[in-house]
């Protein structure tokens, strides 16, 4: 009876609170885990969509390069049939190549850090191919910059 009183005949032993302290421990092991797992999906996730943006604004830079270069054709032989040049329009046409140069810039060192990340071989084939792309409307726009600021002002 005294030892009861003692006791205090309530609570918990030394060797309890140490068994629960394990299981917190190890649920919290697991937790912990499943969420560096998660978080290291979520960095995956992310750069594969910034890859696909990147490479989505490669293709559109390449798209609207195709439809200046159908309007500077349309500029250049209404300027040979008519034998007339509308200067502000050789000015703007410019102003399109320089800026589709400028983005190709942005485009492609964000392409290549793209490729220092990348250790899919898929993907570094198609980061490489956009790349290839951006140095082909770089060297272009810079040219069509050039000869467009030939005509007289």
């Amino acid at each position: 009876m005294l030892r009861r009183c003692l006791r205090g005949g309530r609570g918990f032993t030394l060797a309890e609170l140490l068994v629960v302290m394990a299981l917190i421990v190890l649920i919290m092991s697991i937790l912990e885990e499943a969420f560096v797992e998660g978080v290291e999906s979520f960095r995956k996730l992310k750069a594969i969509g910034d890859m696909q943006e990147t490479l989505r604004g490669t293709e559109n830079l390449d798209s609207w390069f195709r439809r200046l270069r159908v309007e500077t054709q349309d500029f250049v032989f209404e300027g040979l049939r008519t034998n007339d040049v509308d200067p502000e329009e050789a000015a703007d046409l410019a102003d399109g190549y320089a800026e589709i140069e400028r983005i190709a810039c942005d485009l492609s060192k964000t392409l290549d850090e793209l490729l220092r990340q990348t250790t899919n071989p898929v993907a570094k084939v198609r980061i490489e191919r956009s790349q290839r792309v951006l140095e082909r409307l770089k060297q272009y726009a810079a040219g069509m910059v050039d000869l467009l600021g030939l005509i007289p002002k």
